[in-house]
Parts: C-alpha cells; sequence; structure tokens
C-alpha cells in the first residue's frame, strides 16, 4: 500500500519532521515541494496540515490519521516481530489504547500497567465483540487510572513522539503468546494478555486484578468458553 522507502514508514518522529521539512521547503519557494503539496490542497499559503495531508497521499492513505495510525501500528509490530501477526483484531486495538493511556500519563514507555488500562477501555467498548470479558467489567478506567498515575504529576507526551513499549511489557506480550500455543489457540487473543500480566505477581497490574478476584484460572475458564478456530476467528 506505502509508497514509501522501506523502513521509512517505522518512525512516526520522522514522519513529523518530514512533514515540517517538507513545509518550509514550500515556504521557502522550492517548486518541488510547491508541486507536491499543490497536487492536493491549492491553498495560496501551505500549512502544516497540507504538508502532512501530502505524505499521508503519496504513502497511499487518505487523511494524515490515518497514515499515523498505520505507522504506530508499523512500530508495534517491528518491537514484537513474530508475535503480531498472530494477535487478534481486538489485541491489536489494544496495542493503540496502550500507547493512549501511557501517553495520556506522561510516560515514555508503554508499562505492563497502560496494557491493564488498554484492556479494560477495549473491553469497555466491546459490547457485542466475542473477545469481551465478563471479568474485565468488575473494573472501570475511573478505578485503575489512580492506581496506576505516578504521585507527581507528568505533561501528556505529544502526539509526535514515540512511546515504545517497555521490557516488562514485551514480555508480557511473549508470555501471553505462550499462553496461546499452550491452550492450543491459533491466535492471542486479550485474555492470553490478561494471563500474561497476572503471572507477574509482583507487578502492579497483577496486584490490581488479584485485588478484584481476578485470578489466572478464571481468565482460562472464560475464555475457554470460546475458544478460537483453526482460522484464529472464535467461535
Amino acid at each position: 500500500m506505502s509508497l514509501l522507502p522501506d523502513g521509512q514508514y517505522q518512525n512516526l518522529e520522522q514522519q513529523h519532521v518530514l512533514a515540517k521539512d517538507l513545509l518550509a521547503a514550500a515556504r521557502a519557494g522550492d517548486p518541488a515541494a510547491l508541486a507536491r503539496i499543490r497536487a492536493y490542497r491549492t491553498d495560496a499559503e501551505p500549512k502544516l496540515a497540507d504538508a502532512q495531508l501530502t505524505l499521508a497521499r503519496e504513502a497511499g492513505f487518505p487523511s494524515w490519521p490515518r497514515f499515523t495510525a498505520f505507522v504506530e501500528i508499523e512500530q508495534k509490530r517491528a518491537a514484537l516481530g513474530p508475535l503480531f501477526p498472530r494477535f487478534t483484531e481486538d489485541l491489536r486495538r489494544v496495542l493503540f489504547f496502550s500507547r493512549y493511556q501511557a501517553a495520556a500519563l506522561g510516560s515514555p514507555l508503554i508499562e505492563p500497567e497502560h496494557v491493564l488500562l488498554a484492556l479494560v477501555q477495549n473491553n469497555a467498548t466491546a459490547e457485542g465483540r466475542i473477545e469481551r470479558l465478563n471479568l474485565l467489567t468488575r473494573l472501570s478506567l475511573d478505578d485503575v487510572r489512580p492506581q496506576v498515575s505516578t504521585a507527581a504529576a507528568r505533561p501528556a507526551i505529544p502526539s509526535s513522539q514515540q512511546v515504545p513499549f517497555s521490557d516488562a511489557t514485551t514480555a508480557v506480550f511473549v508470555a501471553a503468546d505462550r499462553e496461546a500455543v499452550g491452550s492450543g489457540a491459533a491466535s492471542v487473543m486479550c485474555g492470553h494478555v490478561l494471563v500474561g500480566l497476572l503471572h507477574e505477581s509482583s507487578a502492579l497490574p497483577a496486584a490490581i486484578l488479584a485485588g478484584n478476584g481476578i485470578t489466572v484460572d478464571d481468565v482460562r475458564r472464560e475464555i475457554g468458553q470460546n475458544p478460537p478456530d483453526a482460522s484464529g476467528a472464535a467461535q
């Protein structure tokens, strides 16, 4: 889909820099930069939004938000390597939410507690979807977020800044993959990640889950009610 050189799409900060560079060149009167922007926008004075749209359209996307969403998920794909293709659509949505939760709390890394927040957020919007977990309805963002927030308030991370996974978070996804393989599942589901969080009993997410009466056995029982079929889709 993308017309970008290999690897260029994997860095969100780089795309913001490229947009600013394109805008600066256009405002300086560079004919090539102006031609690129005016292929999609004809405003007399180019704006940053025009340069961003140009990069998005050149990459094959209809808008800058759609393009940056693609770049973010590609960063996560690169970080998780061969695990990512096994993730269900719901779990990939959780990756988006985890970045949002970390950035909103001013964390430079996506930690396991941000993944827990993302699971709760996804679960709250998953009505009617097969991966909605009844166990997670015991938690709400309003209850969990204060337990995750640090005592000293930190400013939110801007959208132009990358927020990578911490080593602990990567380990959670590795544990989730092992859980999926061990249960015979063709895909890694949200419930498997919940088990991965519970495996690290000394970490904050496990304490929050245990405090709400959620155990590994509980999660395994619930996700066992809707096992994935051979295609990776839940039955």
